[in-house]
């Protein structure tokens, strides 16, 4: 959520494509809405010289229908005509640097920014042009002399705006919180009323960073105040009590809010959704993500996050339903979207459509231990224990730390009628993940086999002081201390 506010707000301030007629008008503050290619060829046309326009009268109905690519090449071509018409301005070379940076031409880009700078020694928007851009290729110290020697030029407050905004988020890509909470405060004197709101979330989220929790929550009170229907506040605002101050009753107030302004903003639900869960609160989080998906059935991650809770509440088949229908959706599943489907499949007793889960997720990422764990876990409910056997010994050769994995190989082998083999691996069990109780548990139903119930008393003593809420557990250590008295 966070990421797409801050994409949204630099792309409105600091894309130097959308800005650059901009600079030819003499600094106007750019438009509040992200340019796309084609407003912004739009916005390039009314720019071009008279004569250009006569040699290419078709060229703005192209405009509307040119492929990115297309309006690329276009863009290069008005930045390359634009410096030949006009050498002495310095904004013909912003405009063409711009587009050599766009096209991976640093080298260009730069000597095209120097000789801006060059041109007009004395103009801030020259040093605020070639900041952005050092920023960008993280040569941060001419970044920052330059938005310096921009705000020592006595700028108008529009371009104070822009610097103090792009230095900010400056500060803010490199975690330097404080630096960018100071840019931020200084923006509010002179940032489109529009778009205040932004810089007082901004303000919000470092401080929420530094840990300032009543400041940020200042903040992004003052936003909400200044805003009170504008649905991102209180989202934001929502957002800040859901995840920092995990208060998840007045996240619930701002996002309910927040949903009475924008009721079909599946972005909103699925916040609302995840702050329920929070609270422990499954089925309104199930009820928030439906209506997501209602909203944007094309939204894989809310199908995600319904299966998930699906999950928590014991649902397996409506949650393997969601997962199904998130893959669907998703151009690259990953190893981990295998894995959580093949564990609903496991929980049904599926374990073919599990098996079939893991081993896809195994091919995915070959060097993860789970899916080979949870391939020897299913062979075995399947009582297959000859093919559980080798699956668990490569969860173990990938990690050898996994005390889960030792157990259940242990088991199998126990399950086997190999006993000996069975006590090795437990024991080696215990030894790598002394606080893993499961293994406890099982060892203790070898030595019951074996008859040695002081051993197998010994180990579920250990095992309810590490389960303590295992109702039988308690019943089997219950049982062997019985065994053990009139053994």
């Amino acid at each position: 959520m966070k990421r797409k506010m801050i994409s949204m707000l630099a792309a409105c301030l600091l894309s130097a494509a959308a800005i650059a007629p901009a600079f030819a008008e003499g600094g106007a503050a750019p438009s509040a809405k992200p340019a796309g290619v084609q407003e912004v060829l739009e916005r390039l046309y009314t720019h071009i010289s008279e004569d250009a326009k006569a040699e290419a009268p078709s060229l703005k109905p192209a405009a509307v229908r040119l492929t990115p690519e297309q309006g690329k090449k276009l863009l290069s071509a008005m930045a390359e005509r634009a410096a030949k018409e006009h050498p002495d301005r310095f904004e013909a070379y912003v405009f063409r640097g711009t587009m050599y940076y766009t096209n991976g031409e640093k080298e260009k880009c730069f000597a095209d920014l120097d000789h801006a700078v060059t041109l007009a020694p004395e103009n801030p928007l020259a040093y605020g042009s070639r900041a952005e851009f050092s920023a960008r290729d993280g040569r941060d110290k001419e970044a920052l002399q330059d938005w310096d020697k921009a705000l020592s030029l006595n700028p108008t407050d529009e371009v104070k705006d822009k610097v103090y905004m792009q230095r900010g988020l400056f500060h803010m890509s490199r975690k330097q919180y404080e630096a960018a909470a100071s840019d931020f405060k200084n923006d509010l004197k002179y940032v489109n009323p529009k778009l205040r709101f932004g810089v007082q979330i901004f303000t919000g989220d470092c401080y929420a960073k530094l840990g300032k929790n009543g400041e940020a929550e200042k903040s992004y009170r003052e936003a909400v105040k200044d805003n009170p229907k504008n649905p991102l506040c209180w989202d934001m605002l929502g957002h800040f009590y859901n995840f920092t101050m995990k208060q998840h009753d007045k996240a619930k107030e701002c996002y309910d809010k927040a949903l009475a302004l924008a009721p079909k903003s599946d972005m909103i639900l699925r916040e609302a959704g995840v702050n329920e869960m929070g609270a422990k609160r499954m089925d309104r989080a199930v009820t928030y993500f439906t209506r997501a998906i209602e909203a944007n059935p094309t939204h894989r991650l809310s199908y995600m996050l319904r299966g998930t809770t699906y999950g928590v509440m014991g649902k397996y088949e409506p949650a393997a339903e969601d997962y199904t229908k998130y893959i669907e959706l998703t151009k690259k599943p990953k190893a981990e979207d295998y894995i959580l489907r093949g564990s609903c499949y496991s929980k049904l007793g599926l374990y073919d459509k599990a098996i079939q889960d893991y081993t896809k997720a195994s091919g995915l990422e070959p060097e993860n231990y789970r899916p080979y764990e949870s391939l020897g876990y299913n062979y075995s409910l399947k009582k297959d224990y000859d093919k559980a056997i080798p699956w668990y010994e490569k969860a173990i050769a990938l990690n050898p730390k996994s005390g889960e994995a030792y157990n259940n190989l242990g088991y199998t082998w126990f399950l086997k009628g190999n006993k000996d083999k069975a006590l090795e691996y437990l024991n080696k069990a215990i030894e790598v993940s002394p606080a893993y109780a499961e293994s406890y548990r099982s060892r203790a139903e070898v030595y019951e086999s074996m008859g040695e119930f002081d051993k197998a008393l010994a180990d579920m003593d250990h095992f309810v002081t590490l389960s303590p809420k295992d109702a039988k557990g308690r019943e089997f250590r219950n049982r062997l201390a019985e065994k053990a008295r009139h053994a």
